[in-house]
């Protein structure tokens, strides 16, 4: 139980911190999916829903591979003065948002199952905590794509989504202390 949740909390280690040296991902986010799969698979008799979030961290796992080298893919628009820009190719800004929506679905998957788990049990804040946690994490995510229309949001979203990131490691270790010595055959349907 408890190296599961672990495993949750180190893939989400690698997922929100990008270090790059020379382009390259220190902590490179497929290595994060792998230990999100690795823990959804140490609970998923524990908890049914991890069994989906499994699935979806595999796919994560394959669709994040291009990000690990961020090359830039695009074409270069030279101006009669030297200068230069550049924009990435449709199937860049596509892939972001596919991967955002299987993202925000795994965090649907892990949040819920969390808090089901937790009422199951009578940890009601935990429960409550979870709940509120999978919204907020679905409030930030449909921010961020709102500031293409309202860019002045920008700012208050990011302290936000620092704020929401911060709750997500502390319900992950809430529940990791929760659950601890529950057994792991107990699934609720």
């Amino acid at each position: 139980m408890r190296e599961g949740f672990n495993k949750l909390i180190i893939g989400f280690v690698f997922l929100f911190f990008d270090f790059r040296l020379q382009n390259i991902d220190v902590l490179p986010d497929p290595i994060g999916y792998l230990f999100i799969f690795l823990g959804m698979t140490a609970l998923m008799g524990f908890i049914k829903e991890f069994e989906q979030s499994r699935n979806i961290a595999i796919v994560l796992l394959v669709l994040s591979i291009p990000g690990v080298i961020n090359i830039k893919h695009g074409v270069d628009l030279s101006t009669n003065n030297g200068l230069t820009s550049s924009f990435d190719l449709g199937y860049m800004f596509v892939l972001g948002i596919l991967t955002s929506i299987l993202s925000v679905v795994l965090m649907y998957y892990l949040f819920i199952g969390i808090s089901r788990k937790a009422k199951f049990h009578n940890f009601y804040d935990l429960a409550r905590l979870s709940h509120v946690t999978w919204v907020l994490v679905l409030v930030i995510n449909i921010g961020l794509y709102t500031t293409m229309l309202i860019p002045f949001i920008a700012i208050p979203l990011i302290l936000g989504g620092l704020g929401v990131l911060v709750l997500e490691f502390v319900v992950l270790t809430k529940a990791k202390n929760a659950f601890i010595n529950l057994e792991t055959s107990e699934i609720i349907e």
